[in-house]
């Protein structure tokens, strides 16, 4: 009876100690994770440190969610100080289209610099222009106020000859107006824009 008394004292005793080794080692991984969450947090801007989060979560669940409350990069600062009394700013983003050589472009414009730097867009408007030399034709696919929805253009309404000159089909002209007009998303210095 003794030696079974001892047994189990020993069994309880291993117990004991496996369960404290448990403990040690999840105490002390948590306090490696809370410093290295001081040192990143106390050696960054807040704003980097909230970039990092961001693009953590975004890594790691999908959903890219813009915070307007991130400080823009400095020279976007540069930049709306510089052009505090401009007005109707206005950016262009080209995309190729085929091998013929097409560009849809879209652009977009603010009212103000601070709206640049705050996101605010005004409009956007995307089309694509076809032609050789000094003489270009602009054939508009698409026009968006705001945060509204997009507006498709009728490619109905333009004559074939137009159509036909492009090289491509109307159909096909439609499809790349969706596929192609970069609304709501400008690349502006480090920091991308959305709506």
């Amino acid at each position: 009876m003794a030696e079974h008394s001892v047994k189990q004292t020993r069994k309880g005793r291993s117990a004991l100690l496996r369960a404290g080794q448990s403990v040690v080692i999840i105490g002390l991984g948590a306090f490696a994770v809370f410093i290295f969450a001081v040192i990143i947090f106390a050696d960054a801007k807040h704003f980097e440190a909230r970039l990092k989060f961001e693009q953590f979560k975004y890594a790691w669940f999908g959903d890219w969610v813009t915070d307007e409350k991130l400080r823009p990069a400095p020279e976007i600062e540069q930049l709306a100080d510089a052009l505090a009394h401009a007005e109707d700013i206005s950016f262009f983003q080209k995309v190729k289209w085929n091998d013929s050589g097409l560009v849809i472009i879209t652009g977009t414009s603010f009212a103000t610099a601070h709206d640049v730097v705050d996101g605010k867009i005004q409009r956007q408007w995307c089309y694509v222009n076809y032609g050789t030399g000094t003489v270009t034709r602009r054939i508009d696919l698409a026009n968006k106020n705001s945060v509204a929805t997009p507006v498709y253009a009728d490619l109905t309404s333009i004559p074939q000859s137009e159509i036909t000159a492009l090289g491509v089909t109307r159909d096909a002209l439609g499809a790349a107006a969706f596929s192609h007009c970069r609304f709501g998303k400008v690349e502006i210095g480090a920091k991308k824009q959305e709506q």
